[in-house]
């Protein structure tokens, strides 16, 4: 069954977008997003909802601290702490960013050692030191805890533990928008339980009335009329159309949500690298595309890429990404809206027209007229990591949480995907036409 019921509170506070250095521009009008807290009483219904959609990130505002200080944090699938930069730190980004002041708050508690959090701080004794890496970038820093809310309201905060970041890599935190990063991975991921959002936010979510505390959900707007949302302590019916497939956490142990795949085919056609049953893929908020082993990348990407149709966009009809996943049988279909869009195949400024008639894989395609200037380029990444998570891990980033809209499930282990509910994206006018031309020129270069 989905989600959705009584609403019994509710809190709309507008977000702003993060532009990633390295992120290639999508095919698609990013939206301005909402953070949005709610909470509800029926089966499977929404406790809290955090909305907010970046160019790589899903980020919203917390309170930390009596009196409040406000940050802006990227809530992060494939982290397990919350980490804020310090008063303390003279590290750029942190110079750049608000910081964290534990001095001046009234509920603010030094942690000594991650494994000693019951016995009071003597600030006599050496102090644990952690460093993390997070992403491409490392954090050093020291253990702390703190009232975090996430609203107004007394009864949206809880006593969390989380890192003090003194010392912060240059690379990629100094051109983050946000100040710091919410981890959302499972408990194995963090510190510990203590340190684990999921796991602290579940108590506060059956607290106020959810009947799944110990499961969020993520929709990803499509366009700007949309709002992005986090919902922690169920899932919502409004963004999905049919009832949630699952799929097991594969290697819970890890702490990532991740999930077997028992095969990747586009249109019917195996990808040769995963039919040894050896693939993987990571569900990520923090990733802007799709990323491929570097093994599979020329494979993937040449059974994908396509050209362009005569309207020069890559919104129609094209070869289809199919993902097998072990659990409900469920299978992720992503079309070239989801994952490509149009490049040059030249220099020519100037539309060209003309191009080959090709004839697609499916036979329900038929043939399409094609254009010579443009093709419909799939936006993957090559990535890879070592074992035990690799060799052969994707990363399901942007495109897939677009399409599907997902559910993690600490207690079960599991995640939910259902195809999302999109309202219909608004007209593009003429200029809009003319600048998604010039876009992808400009992109090309001379």
């Amino acid at each position: 069954p989905g989600g959705g019921g009584l609403r019994v509170g509710m809190l709309r506070v507008r977000l702003r977008r993060h532009k990633g250095r390295a992120r290639p521009a999508s095919s698609l009008r990013r939206p301005k997003a909402l953070l949005q807290l709610s909470a509800a009483t029926s089966s499977e219904s929404a406790a809290q909802s955090l909305p907010g959609q970046g160019e790589e990130h899903l980020f919203g505002s917390i309170f930390v601290g009596v009196p409040r200080q406000e940050f802006l944090v990227a809530f992060d699938t494939f982290s397990g702490n919350l980490i804020l930069p310090s008063r303390l730190c003279q590290s750029s980004p942190c110079l750049s960013h608000r910081t964290y002041d534990g001095a001046v708050s009234g509920t603010a508690k030094d942690i000594g050692r991650a494994d000693e959090m019951d016995i009071p701080f003597n600030a006599e004794e050496p102090r644990e030191t952690v460093r993390l890496n997070v992403g491409s970038g490392t954090v050093v820093g020291q253990l702390m805890s703190d009232r975090l809310c996430l609203g107004e309201e007394d009864n949206l905060c809880a006593q969390t533990a989380f890192i003090e970041a003194t010392e912060m890599s240059e690379e990629p935190f100094k051109d983050f928008e946000f100040d710091g990063v919410l981890g959302l991975g499972l408990a194995s991921l963090s510190q510990t339980p203590e340190f684990n959002f999921p796991n602290v936010m579940s108590g506060l979510a059956g607290r106020i009335g959810a009947a799944t505390p110990h499961t969020f959900a993520v929709f990803l707007a499509e366009h700007t009329q949309e709002a992005s949302e986090l919902t922690v302590g169920g899932w919502s019916r409004r963004h999905v159309d049919k009832p949630l497939a699952w799929a097991p956490v594969y290697h819970a142990d890890l702490g990532h949500w991740l999930v077997k795949i028992k095969s990747m085919k586009v249109d019917g056609v195996p990808v040769e690298f995963c039919q040894d049953g050896g693939c993987s893929a990571v569900v990520d908020t923090g990733t802007s595309l799709i990323s491929v082993p570097t093994a599979a990348f020329p494979e993937v990407f040449e059974m994908l890429r396509h050209p362009a149709p005569l309207e020069g966009h890559c919104l129609g009809q094209g070869p289809e990404l199919q993902i097998e996943l072990e659990g409900d049988n469920f299978t992720l279909a992503l079309g070239p809206r989801d994952y490509a869009r149009a490049q040059l195949t030249s220099s020519a400024a100037k539309p060209a027209f003309g191009g080959r008639r090709w004839q697609a894989r499916s036979p329900l395609w038929g043939k399409v007229e094609t254009r010579k200037d443009l093709y419909c380029k799939p936006m993957l990444m090559a990535m890879d990591f070592p074992e035990p998570s690799g060799p052969k891990l994707f990363i399901l980033g942007e495109p897939v949480m677009r399409r599907y809209y997902t559910a993690y499930d600490m207690q079960q282990e599991r995640i939910g995907f259902g195809l999302a509910r999109h309202s219909e994206a608004p007209a593009l006018t003429e200029a809009e036409d003319f600048d998604l031309w010039q876009e992808v020129h400009d992109e090309q270069g001379p």
